[in-house]
């Protein structure tokens, strides 16, 4: 499944984002899930500051951060599972966002 495009500015160099592997935790109210993937960064076209940082996993799923989403990015605490991990907390009346 592929989420629209989200212009974002990266919560760091798109040279230490491009190919790295991401532990994504996701929990709502009602919901948490967890996987493993790998990120993307496509620049955008025409602003250097933005670009567009997609994750995928190996089940062919995809989609892209959200700016709260990325800014939740963090060097992952164990490098031998992933080099980065992503905790997405949904409250109240922010919507989640199908995955």
């Amino acid at each position: 499944m592929l989420r629209a495009l989200e212009w974002i500015t990266l919560p760091m160099a798109s040279s230490e984002l491009e190919g790295k592997s991401i532990e994504v935790h996701i929990s709502t109210q009602v919901l948490e899930t967890h996987g493993f993937g790998k990120l993307r960064v496509e620049p955008h076209p025409l602003l250097p500051d933005r670009a567009c940082l997609w994750v995928s996993s190996a089940g062919c799923q995809a989609f892209s951060f959200e700016q709260f989403e990325a800014d939740q990015i963090q060097r992952h605490p164990d490098s031998s599972l992933a080099d980065f991990v992503c905790n997405i907390h949904y409250e109240g009346k922010q919507k989640a966002r199908r995955y």
